[in-house]
């Protein structure tokens, strides 16, 4: 009867844009029996784009999962969609980085300025399922007196990039004085220059 209770996932992920399996994808997971703790524990996937978790008796589900690799869109899903007491077969894509925004800072002024820059991506928005743009780091960004800075963030391609950005902190991108859009080509480098 124990092995009836055991929960199997196995999980294959692949390139959303070329539909190849992903190698070294790491999956990290969190198993909970209500009132105690079980520790997180990561693994990655195959040369197949592969991972499998099992899941003892005792321990009824996890809180979600974490699912990252370089060049790509981390994926972070809670309530993950598996069944308990089977074995389950997951298909995940995850979108490549495949694009660059380039921020250019021109500072003409002779003082220090702080720049409030957001990003926001459709596809970023529902991977993290958490927040609804990309706050470009540092925030804010610092630019020096009579300076220059190019600042490059890799991001998916084949969509349209809202661009927000404030001397001033604001709560949401809607509150930004500035705004702007750019639509990101595979494999290019969109610039975006912000002078005062």
């Amino acid at each position: 009867h124990k092995d009836k209770m055991t929960t199997v996932i196995n999980g294959t992920i692949t390139d959303a844009k070329t539909g190849m399996p992903i190698q070294g994808v790491r999956i990290t997971y969190s198993p909970y029996v209500p009132g105690k703790p079980q520790g997180t524990f990561s693994i990655n996937t195959n040369s197949e784009g592969k991972f499998t978790i099992t899941l003892a008796q005792q321990v009824e589900g996890f809180s979600g999962l974490t699912i990252e690799k370089e060049g790509y869109v981390p994926k972070f899903s809670f309530g993950t969609p598996y069944e308990n007491g089977v074995v389950n077969d997951l298909e995940i894509l995850m979108h490549p980085r495949d694009a660059v925004l380039r921020f250019i800072y021109e500072n003409t002024s002779n003082q220090e300025k702080s720049v409030y820059t957001q990003a926001r991506s459709s596809t970023f928005s529902d991977e993290y399922g958490v927040l609804p743009y990309i706050i470009t780091q540092p925030y804010p960004y610092k630019c020096q007196a009579n300076n220059r800075d190019t600042v490059d963030y890799p991001f998916t391609s084949d969509e349209l990039i809202g661009l927000f950005w404030d001397f001033v902190y604001y709560a949401n991108a809607e509150q930004a004085t500035y705004r702007d859009s750019l639509f990101l080509i595979r494999g290019d480098t969109a610039i975006y220059n912000i002078s005062f």
